[in-house]
């Protein structure tokens, strides 16, 4: 699991346009988001790192994870 491409993931199918999607592909994005969403909630639950977006930097202009 690499929480960094979930977060991208979900971010990118969260800024989608739902307006011209048919009520199938509206269901089929949404099972993607769930599916993802639940992919890096388990990973977090069980100790996986954080996405290094949500990591805070201890140190300006330092290395991030």
């Amino acid at each position: 699991m690499d929480p960094n491409a979930a977060l991208r993931g979900l971010k990118e199918l969260l800024s989608e346009p739902l307006n011209d999607k048919t009520a199938s592909e509206l269901r089929l994005h949404l099972r993607e988001i769930g599916e993802q969403f639940e992919a890096l909630d388990e990973w977090l639950a069980k100790g996986g790192f954080r996405p290094s977006e949500w990591d805070p930097d201890p140190m300006p202009g330092g290395p991030r994870r």
